[in-house]
């Protein structure tokens, strides 16, 4: 599986989303800190 943030392929990779999002633990990270980002910088 490949991650869709980092293109990291591994079967450690996170399926979220019924199978639509496909995640490495640092392509995780990344999408976090980016959504915390924008809704910080929404208020």
């Amino acid at each position: 599986m490949t991650c869709q943030v980092t293109g990291e392929v591994s079967d450690n990779n996170l399926t979220l989303a019924n199978g639509k999002l496909i995640l490495s633990r640092e392509g995780a990270e990344l999408l976090i800190q980016e959504i915390q980002q924008n809704f910080t910088a929404s208020k």
